[in-house]
């Protein structure tokens, strides 16, 4: 017996200027990078997270996101 396969609508592409938070393979598409830089570069405290879910996956804040972006050479996470 085969399963019926519905057709997904595809998500909205998500940008910094998205209102929700981005998943870490959303944030390494968007910069262009693999997963585990993403993941690597969170977990060295180099691009901020937003927080984690229950489950464990990252979350990014969108402006967070572009702003490590834009200064990808100077970024500091903590500008106070």
């Amino acid at each position: 017996m085969s399963r019926r396969s519905t057709p997904e609508t595809p998500a909205a592409p998500v940008t910094p200027d998205s209102p929700r938070m981005m998943k870490a393979t959303e944030v390494a598409d968007y910069l262009g990078v693999s997963h585990r830089s993403v993941i690597r570069w969170a977990d060295d405290g180099i691009l901020p997270l937003a927080f984690r879910t229950p489950g464990g996956h990252r979350r990014f804040r969108p402006e967070d996101v572009a702003a490590f972006k834009t200064n990808r050479d100077t970024y500091d996470p903590d500008p106070t």
